[in-house]
């Protein structure tokens, strides 16, 4: 007698297509695709920039991108008439997803050559020249300038106000990342027993000090944001050198690396402090890179949400403001997780 009980099949929804499954593998069955995706880790870069990390050919790069991007690793990004190429970030409806994460995560617990390492570095140095030199040419214009998009006026009483509504029993420090002319400072000045303005423009910290004149509890300092805060705070408690705050305020759009400076506030925050950040929604105007010496077009919340995120800092409010010439602004406040 005969079983003619049909053998089980596994549902539709869980099965996997083999070719994608073999594509992916191939792709990334390759030491320098592997690199990649280990400096793509810390953010996005053009392909001219991967060429100079890894001394490739374009040719060569681009033909690597295209492989691992046609597997669903990599995704682009436009800034202006620039690609950049990034990991992908939403995976959630990808099949194979598991396959993907557990490959993100070995490829991050691999150390970049030295050579590689210098090279990345460099670009950053180079990315943060360009930043440089528009601010040490527009510094006495910088107000006019950044007027073009929105002035302190339009965001600074909404971002101050919506920071005033969530409960800081402890406002012993606060710290700015770009100062700018310096409104800001002036705002936390009267909220925080110390300030500190850190900025990488002495042209620009010379405004900032017109603003503050007058105000005793606030210091300004010239230099790298990550690396300036290992020094004593003056005008603090130096027993007590974390901050209760960190604000970024319109300041993310200029820097080589966004995601290394949400790092640099969540290293420096105190349990349950806050990181206030102020920026341009992703946008595709880009006039402002040349007037406004804007690195990044504006970024989607979700993409700030996952930096924060991935530095243990939990969002605690959310604010959006329409401006003018089709800009629009995001307050977000995120406070560090003590789990």
């Amino acid at each position: 007698m005969t079983n003619s009980t049909p053998l089980p099949t596994m549902p539709t929804e869980a099965s996997i297509d083999t070719a994608k499954l073999a594509q992916l593998c191939k792709a990334s069955a390759d030491p320098l695709r592997l690199d990649i995706l280990r400096v793509l880790r810390d953010g996005s870069f053009g392909v001219m920039e991967l060429c100079k990390i890894f001394n490739v050919k374009q040719s060569g790069m681009s033909h690597h991108l295209k492989v691992m991007a046609t597997s669903g690793l990599l995704e682009t990004r436009k800034e202006g008439n620039s690609i950049f190429y990034r990991r992908t970030v939403n995976l959630e409806q990808h099949a194979l997803k598991p396959l993907i994460d557990t490959l993100f995560q070995s490829v991050d617990q691999t150390v970049l050559p030295e050579s590689i390492q210098t090279r990345l570095t460099e670009t950053y140095q180079e990315r943060a020249q360009v930043s440089h030199q528009f601010f040490e040419k527009n510094a006495a214009r910088f107000r006019a300038q950044q007027d073009l998009i929105a002035s302190w006026k339009d965001y600074g009483t909404n971002a101050a106000n919506l920071l005033g509504d969530i409960e800081q029993p402890t406002k012993t420090l606060a710290v700015e990342f770009g100062p700018g002319t310096g409104e800001m400072l002036i705002e936390l000045a009267n909220r925080y027993q110390s300030v500190v303005g850190i900025d990488t423009s002495e042209e620009m910290l010379a405004q900032a000090q017109q603003s503050i004149q007058g105000l005793d509890n606030v210091e300004l300092r010239h230099g790298d944001a990550s690396e300036l805060f290992h020094q004593p705070v003056s005008v603090a408690d130096p027993h007590q050198p974390k901050a209760n705050l960190v604000t970024c305020n319109m300041v993310l759009h200029h820097v080589p690396a966004p995601e290394k400076l949400i790092e640099s506030a969540a290293n420096i925050l105190a349990p349950q402090g806050l990181l206030l950040i102020t920026e341009l929604c992703a946008h595709d105007q880009k006039w402002a890179r040349e007037h406004c010496g804007d690195l990044w077009m504006g970024f989607e919340q979700d993409d700030i949400d996952r930096w924060a995120h991935s530095f243990k800092l939990v969002p605690a409010s959310t604010q959006y403001l329409a401006l003018r010439n089709g800009f629009q602004i995001q307050v977000l406040i995120y406070r560090k997780d003590t789990q």
